[in-house]
């Protein structure tokens, strides 16, 4: 929330997260209905396997992102995991609640860091902003 967010600006950026995420999303979903793997892998394996092919590693992220670009890097990829971050967990969850034969938008509501990551997000386009004596 303490930095606003250019959406126009970070739209490219925005973009290629969101297709690339997308494409490991859409491969790990499609990995047992391959011929020669249909049937063969289980669905709750399947579940909790499939989010390698899309997740990242935020503070990994965040590390290169101020140690090869600077401020400038640290706000884009602060922009990419506020975007990110929810559409990705959000994938996660459908599979595992699917799987474990639980209510998705009830798994949902549970996720705290889509809660968290979303409202942030929410927050700062809605243009909240942090006062500067909590900072």
């Amino acid at each position: 929330v303490r930095s606003p967010i250019r959406v126009g600006e970070a739209s490219g950026l925005i973009g290629a997260g969101v297709l690339t995420g997308l494409c490991g999303i859409g491969l790990a979903y499609l990995l047992p209905r391959l011929p020669g793997l249909a049937g063969r892998i289980d669905t709750r394996d399947h579940a909790a396997s499939a989010q390698v092919a899309f997740r990242f590693n935020s503070f990994i992220g965040l590390a290169l992102a101020e140690r090869l670009a600077g401020a400038q890097g640290l706000q884009m990829i602060a922009v990419l995991i506020g975007v990110c971050v929810p559409l990705f967990n959000i994938a996660a969850v459908w599979p595992m609640a699917r799987a474990g034969q639980h209510g998705f938008l009830k798994e949902l509501a549970r996720n705290p860091l889509i809660v968290a990551t979303a409202t942030g997000l929410a927050a700062n386009l809605l243009g909240f902003r942090i006062p500067g004596w909590m900072e």
